[in-house]
């Protein structure tokens, strides 16, 4: 290097070898330094990849050196604390030696240290690269702040940033598609701009969507089957039944009362709110199994009045019909399906099963009849199970890991002969063809997500 007869001699030292280790370098463990400012200085500086006693890694994953990776990123301009717009070699050196520690500290073979030797006359700061200069980047607007990464159409991180707030930071990069992310306040913020040739694009916040983040961690040799999670759901339903036939058997019971000049008519309640509870158990990421139960009831007083001529006396009497119809709908819900995890469908889910609905009828009707002066009371209770085939279609959106909110929609299929009756005089009840429901859903035991 000193034959070169330069003023400034720099010297990185990194070998790339295709395995998981390279061979031991040499160079000075140190924390990072910093220069003063000072354009005449003059000298060399050696920078190592590690210190004497350890391994260089590379990763297969970066495909590259560690070191050179995060050093080459520094000079894109994600170590420009400064936001001058220029990287410094402290700059670069203190960027690439705090990233391959952090990068490496996780891996068996230990972490690895960069290091420096240096001898400079003077106390000028040395600039390794001017993106002022460059033609194409991305500029991240002061408004912008949190750790932001950027990546390629490789899918290869070019960018590593902890970004304060109120300083525009400048990347400098050639021509392409890039990803970015921000992870600012517990919300994971992500865009992607394409980026032309001498094209400065500036990056501001409303460029980005918020995202929910289904990248699942786990470790090496764990089964992907117990990547589950297990979800609570209170739902609010909005019932549209079908009452005809009810309608028509209730009014069949009472025509026998058509003697005394009553003629009954039940009209229903169209819709009918209902609460329900749910569990849903996610598995390998998409396949769901769940069950739900609920609850809900209707009652309705019906009054009614008619007049018969006595043969007898030829004298006009009054009747009074009394009835208070009380129905108590108990459903339960077995349902399979696929959560969708990915893409302009993310967190849609289609599910079919069996929904059995559990019904109770209690009518009582009292009769006045004003010709003998005699009121009778009767009490018709009725019970039964129907069964109908069902599919649903869902959209979830998630605040956080454990909580979620969602609207459905519900298509029952209606089968004729479905009642399981425990009595003769048992109405028959068709659900409505389509439930939509709410839902608000607590995550028990959710996925392990980053």
């Amino acid at each position: 290097m000193a034959s070169t007869g330069a003023s400034i001699q720099i010297g990185i030292f990194d070998a790339c070898q295709s395995g998981t280790m390279t061979t031991l370098k040499g160079g000075q463990l140190a924390a990072p330094f910093l220069f003063t400012t000072d354009t005449k200085i003059k000298g060399q500086v050696i920078l190592s990849s590690s210190s004497p006693r350890e391994y260089s890694l590379e990763s297969d994953a970066l495909q590259s050196s560690i070191f050179s990776f995060h050093l080459l990123n520094a000079l894109r301009g994600s170590a420009d604390i400064t936001g001058d717009r220029k990287v410094s070699l402290s700059e670069a050196y203190q960027y690439a030696y705090n990233h391959t520690v952090s990068t490496t500290s996780r891996t068996p073979q230990g972490t690895q240290h960069p290091g420096y030797n240096f001898s400079i006359q003077g106390e000028g700061e040395i600039i390794l690269a001017d993106l002022s200069s460059r033609s194409s980047g991305l500029m991240l607007s002061k408004q912008l702040h949190g750790i932001i990464t950027i990546f390629d159409e490789k899918n290869t991180l070019v960018a590593d940033i902890n970004k304060p707030a109120n300083q525009p930071f400048l990347i400098a990069l050639n021509k392409g598609r890039y990803v970015i992310s921000c992870h600012s306040a517990g919300k994971m913020l992500s865009c992607i701009k394409s980026l032309e040739d001498k094209e400065m694009l500036e990056i501001v916040e409303s460029d980005f969507n918020r995202i929910n983040s289904d990248i699942v961690m786990r470790q090496k040799g764990e089964d992907e089957s117990s990547l589950s999670r297990f979800d609570l759901s209170l739902e609010i339903h909005y019932l549209r039944p079908d009452y005809s036939n009810l309608k028509v058997q209730m009014e069949n019971i009472f025509s026998q009362y058509n003697y005394f000049g009553i003629t009954p008519s039940f009209p229903f309640t169209r819709s009918l709110p209902m609460v329900a509870l749910s569990q849903e158990f996610l598995i390998k990421n998409f396949v769901f199994f769940s069950l739900s139960a609920g609850y809900t009831s209707m009652e309705q007083a019906y009054s009614f009045y008619g007049t018969r001529q006595n043969q007898f006396d030829q004298k006009t009497y009054g009747y009074n019909l009394r009835c208070n119809n009380n129905i108590l709908f108990v459903p339960l819900s077995i349902k399979a399906g696929i959560r969708i995890r990915r893409g302009i469908l993310k967190n849609l889910s289609l599910s079919a099963g069996i929904t059995s609905y559990g019904i109770q009828q209690r009518i009582t009707n009292t009769f006045t009849d004003s010709l003998y002066q005699y009121t009778s009371v009767n009490t018709i209770k009725k019970s039964s199970i129907h069964r109908f085939p069902s599919a649903k279609v869902r959209y979830q959106y998630f605040f956080n890991e454990h909580l979620a909110t969602g609207i459905s929609a519900e298509h029952t299929f209606h089968i004729s002969d479905q009642a399981n009756e425990k009595d003769e005089t048992m109405s028959v009840f068709n659900p409505s063809e389509i439930d939509l429901s709410v839902q608000f859903t607590v995550s028990l035991f959710p996925r392990k997500e980053r």
